[in-house]
């Protein structure tokens, strides 16, 4: 709590700060003036919660500075000093509602007892407005929640009537059982909304000002990542608004105000009653179908468009097929991207058929590349969870985009296993050609194959499971018992050399350490 003292006297003002302990009734930061004019000054940049102020002061008197710090805070509590208890400075004080206007000379008690009444009133107003503006940011929240309830409720197939005329009078909807309507749905052209906490209530926010743009009232909920649901009606005097181009322009807009996310949408026929609500539901579901060959920002309006049986070239998966097997990653690429127009260019508008001749080509896909010895998975992308969200996705449009992803990235790996696999052919010649130089390091390797010494030890690790120190050791001692078989009268410290041991007795603890034997017991062994 920040208290500021306006007196002239400075024997006066310092009394106070040593006779009072200020800090034990609440206040934490003290500022003082010695006039009125200074009083507003210091008040400006310090923004006092209570001001302790006298009367009688040069150049701005206590009374006329008080009524100028209540213009810039008017919550400010203010106590009055005077050694003049006439009636006009009570009258002042009273205008003012000061909380006190105490006489000088006063004791100490009595200052202190003001000050902590102050500081009372203060923490009470403070709570007050806490407890307001927290009731205000739950109506902000909390009715866009309650309307979204009501939303999800009218659609479900099997409707509570009654909890719904509960929850559409306790939510302040206008909305009558016999209200014209028509339901909308909202999904990701991709596999999901986003899952930042803002982004639903950005949406409805947004949403709600586009239906009252178009002179309608709705109903808007966000349900999971996958589904955004707007029940919308005409006011009684305007039920033509609920016609298909309205509605149209209304989802486009939408769909515009969202710049960030692509999405699709559909809309059922206008129909009347709230409990037509769930078929309209249904009727969007199945219009929303036909935005999935359209692409992002496509907007459905005809549920009844008809769906042909939507036939699948079986060369098409089997070209895709011919491409993984001869790795040609180009050509799988090609293929999926031919398969994908011809699914647009067909009559059909079948999603669910196209969704499976496209999981049957991710099948395929992971077959070729278990085959290969390839983990298929992308990070958590396990074979399921790829066709669920196949079965997911909005448009046809980023299901393609996801499986040419997946070709793209999987002839990468080929590629680099490709490459790994010349440059690990390329560390073991070095070692075979340098074995016999004890001090053949991981920085000589390195600069021969034209790596750093870390990309090096890492790439031979994870192409042979043992770092290139142990590949070292083990090939020089594969090499000395070619010598023990092959020179016999050489002596150890020679074939220790010979191997590329600089030490023969490590040479020594290394053999017996990988065969159990000495090098001696080993050539006596290995004699004929």
């Amino acid at each position: 709590m920040r208290l500021l003292i306006a007196e002239d006297e400075y024997y006066t003002r310092q009394g106070i700060m040593d006779e009072i302990d200020l800090a034990a009734i609440g206040v934490d930061e003290v500022a003082q003036a010695d006039d009125g004019v200074n009083a507003l000054r210091i008040a400006e940049a310090f923004r006092p919660d209570i001001v302790l102020a006298d009367v009688r002061m040069p150049r701005m008197d206590g009374i006329a500075m008080s009524f100028e710090l209540r213009k810039s805070f008017p919550h400010c509590h203010i106590v009055i000093m005077s050694g003049y208890a006439d009636k006009e400075y009570l009258k002042s004080a009273i205008e003012l509602k000061a909380v006190s206007y105490i006489e000088k000379p006063f004791r100490t008690r009595e200052l202190r007892e003001v000050l902590a009444r102050a500081v009372s009133l203060c923490h009470q107003e403070r709570n007050r407005e806490e407890r307001e503006a927290a009731l205000l940011k739950r109506a902000q929240t909390g009715m866009p929640l309650l309307r979204g309830e009501v939303a999800l409720m009218l659609v479900q197939q099997n409707q509570d009537e009654e909890r719904i005329r509960h929850v559409i009078e306790a939510s302040g909807v206008p909305v009558a059982t016999d209200s014209s309507l028509a339901v909308a749905v909202v999904r990701p052209a991709g596999f999901a909304f986003p899952e930042e906490p803002g982004f639903r209530e950005d949406f409805v926010t947004r949403a709600d000002a586009e239906v009252v743009r178009s002179s309608l009232a709705g109903l808007v909920a966000v349900k999971g990542t996958e589904e955004a649901i707007l029940v919308l009606y005409a006011k009684p005097e305007t039920p033509r608004l609920l016609d298909e181009k309205t509605l149209a322009a209304l989802l486009g807009r939408i769909l515009k105000s969202m710049p960030l996310v692509a999405m699709v949408a559909a809309a059922g026929p206008r129909v009347t009653g709230l409990s037509a609500a769930p078929g309209n539901y249904r009727a969007a579901c199945s219009a929303i179908g036909h935005a999935f060959f359209s692409g992002a920002g496509a907007i459905a309006m005809d549920a009844t468009a008809p769906r042909n049986s939507l036939t699948i070239s079986a060369s098409l998966i089997d070209d895709f097929q011919a491409c993984l097997d001869r790795e040609d990653g180009a050509g799988a690429v090609g293929v999926l991207r031919a398969h994908a127009h011809a699914l647009r260019a067909a009559e059909s508008r079948d999603a669910d058929r196209a969704r499976d001749s496209l999981t049957r080509m991710v099948l395929r896909l992971t077959t070729f590349a278990e085959r290969r010895g390839i983990d298929p998975r992308d990070g958590e992308q396990s074979l399921r969870r790829l066709t669920d969200r196949i079965e997911r996705a909005g448009t046809l449009d980023a299901i393609a985009a996801l499986l040419e992803a997946r070709v793209t990235l999987l002839f990468e790996r080929i590629e680099r296993q490709a490459v790994e696999g010349r440059l690990i052919m390329e560390i073991k010649r070095v070692v075979h050609g340098g074995f016999q130089q004890p001090g053949l390091s991981i920085e000589d390797i390195a600069r021969d194959v034209g790596l750093s010494p870390a990309s090096v030890c890492r790439l031979f690790k994870e192409a042979t499971g043992q770092t290139i120190h142990r590949y070292m050791t083990m090939y020089r001692l594969e090499r000395a018992k070619d010598l023990l078989r092959d020179v016999r009268q050489a002596k150890m410290t020679e074939v220790a050399a010979r191997a590329g041991f600089a030490d023969a007795n490590y040479f020594a603890r290394a053999f017996r350490k990988e065969t159990g034997l000495s090098p001696s017991e080993f050539r006596e062994k290995a004699s004929p």
